[in-house]
């Protein structure tokens, strides 16, 4: 059984600055005299493997095939996206690495699965219920 501990000892007494307050300093003036250069902000983050991972467990928990070519669950809509020919180019080269992998997957799936994965992480879509089939 615990006891409570209660503390009897005298409170010290209360430390007060009596010096003078000194201005701040202004960050861009204190840089310059210290030779200080501006860098980049962006923060560069290589895809880790664990969102690729991610990226993959959601198209192998989602994709269909009703006798054609599988389909996302839950694409209701075609849109045309502008992107990039160094965009194109990337998810194209994800859908041959996923492929060979054995899972059958289009660069405009995987594209679709990166946008839905980039609003859900902004809180703009819910987070998505967890499998929606049961393992093999």
């Amino acid at each position: 059984m615990s006891k409570l501990i209660t503390n009897s000892g005298k409170t010290l007494p209360r430390i007060k600055q009596t010096g003078k307050t000194l201005g701040r300093i202004d960050p861009k003036s204190l840089g310059k005299l210290l030779g200080a250069e501006v860098v980049s902000t962006k923060a560069i983050r290589p895809a880790s493997p664990v969102s690729l991972f991610a990226l993959r467990q959601y198209l192998l928990e989602n994709l269909r095939s009703s006798g054609g070519r599988p389909t996302l669950e839950e694409d209701a809509r075609r849109q045309k996206i502008p992107l990039s020919d160094e965009s194109w180019q990337a998810l194209t080269t994800l859908a041959n690495i996923l492929r060979a992998e054995g899972i059958p997957v289009s660069p405009g799936q995987i594209g679709g699965a990166i946008i839905r994965q980039g609003l859900t992480s902004l809180n703009l879509l819910p987070v998505p219920k967890g499998p929606q089939r049961k393992a093999a």
